[in-house]
């Protein structure tokens, strides 16, 4: 351990990461982040009015049965909320007597 690192845990001082904001790394960093950023404005936030969920999101709602297999992102409303809460429910916990016991017994 270098006596700067040792020195710094010993007077919990911060360590500087990056020399400067012109560091590759940390312009790596920062322009993955503000891609991020980017791709969420144009997604919009969940649940706020003008949201759409994205193809995967789309993928696997079908896969599980809560969207119907012919839902199109772009034309049919989707309300978050009801979508995440159905979802949810497919893994409480049913027996025999509950009607459906697992996703199989439904197939």
């Amino acid at each position: 351990m270098s006596k700067r690192f040792s020195l710094a845990v010993v007077l919990m001082l911060p360590l500087a990461v990056f020399g400067d904001t012109q560091d590759p790394d940390y312009l790596a960093i920062l322009q993955a982040v503000q891609a991020a950023g980017a791709r969420q404005a144009e997604a919009g936030r969940w649940g706020l009015p003008g949201w759409r969920p994205n193809e995967h999101y789309v993928r696997w709602m079908k896969r599980f049965g809560i969207l119907p297999e012919g839902f199109d992102p772009a034309k049919d409303p989707l309300g978050p909320f009801e979508t995440d809460a159905a979802y949810w429910r497919l893994l409480w916990h049913r027996t025999p007597a509950d009607g459906i016991a697992s996703r199989a017994d439904r197939d």
